[in-house]
């Protein structure tokens, strides 16, 4: 039986101000270390056999220090990358709303229908996260993989796994700073034990607001 964690790296810079971030790269907060701590604190039983983390540094971050002292091989792997926002990426979600009223609200309201100019749909987003998790699947059977991304790909993750479609993309749980998924894969079978879980993190520092999963 192949077992899949699926973690969200910690708070960035960005995520502290309520941008939406994407293809930029701002760094982990003090608030974000500390999260990662205790995402690592919990993971640090686990045997891990591989970690693939999206390139960005804000999630290589994460996967180093949970990997730490371990002798895990870490490989960063693009299709990782958070669903790219074109020309939202380093925005609020008042200046994209402003910047274009009517997929703003696609997006965060029938996200099948987002169609950007620039950048990724959720489609886009779907079709190289459940590649990726079909390579993963394929090549590491019956071993423990942890997966370090962002929000809207762990999220599309969990939808698949789920059997859901991309109508379900803002349904609860969504995927906080650290949240953790847990699923185990067996004959093409999904078993998921955690979801989007920050049961390690003390209240004082876990951290969702509308916009800070992107």
């Amino acid at each position: 039986m192949t077992k899949i964690f699926l973690a969200r790296h910690g708070e960035s810079e960005a995520n502290q101000r309520g941008i939406m971030e994407s293809r930029l790269d701002s760094s982990l907060t003090s608030k974000g270390v500390r999260q990662v701590e205790y995402l690592a604190s919990r993971l640090k039983e686990e045997e891990l056999h591989f970690i693939y983390t999206s390139p960005s540094s804000r999630a290589t971050k994460t996967a180093e220090m949970i990997r730490d002292k371990r002798e895990v091989t870490l490989i960063k792997d693009e299709e990782l990358y958070e669903i790219d926002l074109g020309p939202w990426d380093g925005l609020t979600p008042e200046e994209a709303k402003k910047n274009n009223p009517t997929q703003y609200h696609k997006f965060r309201n029938n996200p099948k229908l987002y169609k950007p100019e620039k950048g990724e749909n959720f489609f886009d987003v779907q079709k190289r996260a459940i590649a990726f998790l079909s390579r993963i699947i394929e090549h590491h059977k019956d071993q423990t993989v942890l997966i370090v991304s962002h929000g809207a790909v762990l999220k599309l993750m969990m939808c698949y796994f789920k059997g859901e479609t991309i109508d379900n993309f803002w349904d609860d749980p969504l995927f906080g700073n650290t949240s953790l998924s847990l699923v185990y894969v067996r004959n093409n079978e999904y078993l998921i034990e955690l979801d989007a879980n920050t049961s390690h993190l003390p209240e004082g520092i876990r951290h969702l607001q509308n916009m800070t999963i992107i």
